[in-house]
């Protein structure tokens, strides 16, 4: 008689709870050591963008840091470049820090048919982020996949490393694409 089997989770549950998880231990670079450590349940942690807002935007200049890069998401989406994943470091992560001084994130996007002057509209848009308290890189997912790997690996070690004043945590990435609670 064929044995009954549980059901395997789906990639986004398996993500889901890693997250929950690494909010148990603030986010640690590799919570279980690095031998039990895997690309599922160690940073980056993946999330939604309305798991990510409960999580780091409690408390007003937090919830402002956030609205004012939802809003340059919503920017991004009227230009026609559309946000697939964006990766997050840096003092907003660290939840004991009451009012981190900015949002440290690279933005991976693709181009849709309206797209125009990208390049130039991301350049000019950056600056404008920088005097809102968000310092935003922009990086295309529809160019050399070289381009985008070589980006993700510098800024994973660039917001992964420990700072004298701060305290090293773990990254997050925010799944644009895809709602899985």
């Amino acid at each position: 008689m064929p044995q009954a089997t549980a059901p395997v989770p789906s990639l986004a549950n398996l993500f889901a709870d890693a997250f929950e998880q690494g909010r148990k231990v603030d986010f640690a670079l590799f919570p279980q050591g690095v031998a039990a450590s895997s690309p599922v349940n160690a940073a980056p942690y993946v999330c939604t963008a309305a798991a990510f807002r409960a999580t780091f935007g409690v408390g007003a200049g937090r919830a402002a840091l956030i609205e004012r890069w939802e809003g340059m998401l919503d920017e991004m989406i009227a230009r026609g470049l559309v946000p697939v994943f964006s990766l997050f470091g840096g003092s907003l992560l660290d939840r004991q820090r009451p009012a981190p001084r900015d949002i440290d994130c690279v933005v991976f996007y693709r181009l849709d048919d309206s797209a125009d002057n990208a390049p130039a509209w991301l350049a000019e848009r950056a600056r404008r982020a920088a005097a809102e308290a968000i310092d935003a890189r922009f990086v295309p997912v529809d160019g050399p996949a070289i381009v985008m790997a070589k980006s993700l690996a510098y800024f994973t070690l660039l917001y992964a490393q420990a700072r004298p004043e701060r305290r090293c945590h773990g990254l997050v990435l925010i799944d644009h694409l895809t709602d899985f609670g």
